[in-house]
């Protein structure tokens, strides 16, 4: 079995189920940017089950295939539970970002006041 070979398999399951770690605590981030961190988390998830099937098709030391993980079906379900709340993430972020734009707008006129006091 090649180095190279011996290495992808070793590392395989650490770098699949680190990505998919990451798509699903991207969601969770605290930030407003309900749809920013969903479209993260669509690509964190859909790297790792792009590795995993670029790397089904290996042997492992005893000769056979080293197949799927439970990361594919798990990202695909977790893809398109994002996927769908898609439409209510992009509404809850342009009513954040207003009203951050108006906390912004409101500090600068308070601001402006007290100058002028």
């Amino acid at each position: 079995m090649g180095i190279i070979r011996t290495a992808v398999l070793a590392l395989r399951k650490t770098v699949i189920y680190g990505l998919f770690i990451v798509g699903l605590f991207c969601p969770l981030l605290l930030n407003g940017k309900d749809f920013t961190n969903s479209l993260f988390a669509i690509g964190f998830c859909s790297t790792a089950m792009l590795l995993d099937l670029a790397t089904c098709w290996l042997y492992d030391r005893s000769g056979k295939r080293v197949g799927l993980d439970a990361a594919f079906l798990c990202g695909f379900i977790f893809m398109v539970i994002i996927t769908a709340q898609l439409p209510w993430a992009y509404q809850r972020q342009q009513r954040f970002d207003k009203v951050v734009e108006a906390a912004a707008k409101l500090q600068a006129r308070q601001a402006i006041e007290e100058k002028s006091k």
